[in-house]
């Protein structure tokens, strides 16, 4: 028997730091006279002689003309002016969606999102993100699409068991997540979280904040019980639920989790965490 279940995976939209360091060198320059001859001492005899001294005129000295050096004046470099940044776009929200998914792509190494991605992304997130935090979960307002592919069940003689096959509709959305390091989120994040901001502000609320509702959505996911072995369901009406009281009584985006399986839930659990030591170090 097969039965489609709508459902949804979160993505985790979000990874900047520059650093100059400029070194001035000065040189010292000496400077150094010679000292000037001492004069020549000249003795007169003790008896001076009635001779008409015969003073020979000294030659002139001979006159040497040193060549004129012509000396370039000094023409100081024009100074290099460097090009100024330009000032950034203003992003609107209502002109965000290009962007967003420019910074998504990014940070996934290309990875193709036109076809999971939806219109109004930041906004969607911000709401489902807040639906999450309370539990709920928000089908119509998700920034991404629906998983593809049917949800299936394993039926036997005495019990209805969650098909593993059906884990495989989850691979693109555990692939999206593990994409994000943790470099490529906190710079992800960096560039879109006023426009986060901005978008929880229209919602209205006072008492918290977009970063409060970010944690207590992930805290809560994180804190889904690991089921081992097979799931048991039981039918109920159109649809299945969990044979075990326990997982029945968990918070809807809770169960997503479960359903995606051992493998695709501890690559999405590894993105969640990662993406919180970044909002909480921003």
């Amino acid at each position: 028997m097969t039965e489609e279940i709508k459902s949804n995976n979160k993505t985790t939209i979000m990874l900047a730091i520059v650093a100059t360091i400029a070194v001035i060198i000065a040189a010292t320059v000496l400077f150094h006279e010679e000292p000037e001859p001492e004069p020549a001492i000249i003795i007169a005899p003790e008896t001076p002689l009635e001779v008409e001294a015969v003073v020979e005129a000294e030659p002139e000295p001979e006159l040497i003309e040193e060549p004129v050096v012509e000396v370039a004046p000094v023409v100081a470099p024009e100074p290099v002016l460097e090009p100024k940044p330009q000032p950034e776009a203003v992003i609107t929200l209502d002109e965000s969606d290009d962007y967003t998914k420019q910074v998504i792509a990014a940070a996934v190494d290309g990875l193709a999102l036109d076809n999971y991605l939806s219109h109004s992304i930041v906004r969607k997130f911000v709401v489902f993100v807040d639906n999450t935090a309370q539990g709920e979960l928000a089908q119509n307002l998700s920034p991404i699409s629906n998983p593809r592919g049917k949800f299936s069940v394993i039926e036997t003689s005495s019990a209805i068991f969650l098909d593993e096959t059906s884990y495989r509709r989850y691979d693109f959305y555990a692939q999206l997540i593990e994409q994000f390091d943790q470099q490529a989120l906190a710079k992800s994040y960096s560039k879109l979280e006023p426009l986060l901001i901005e978008a929880y502000a229209e919602l209205g609320y006072e008492d918290r904040t977009f970063k409060q509702s970010l944690n207590n959505a992930i805290n809560l996911l994180l804190k889904t019980p690991v089921v081992e072995g097979p799931v048991e369901l039981i039918s109920h009406s159109v649809a299945y639920k969990f044979a075990d009281p326990e997982l029945e009584q968990l918070e809807p985006v809770q169960k997503v989790l479960i359903r995606m399986g051992p493998e695709n839930r501890a690559k999405f659990e590894a993105g969640l965490k990662r993406l919180q030591d970044v909002i909480n170090n921003q």
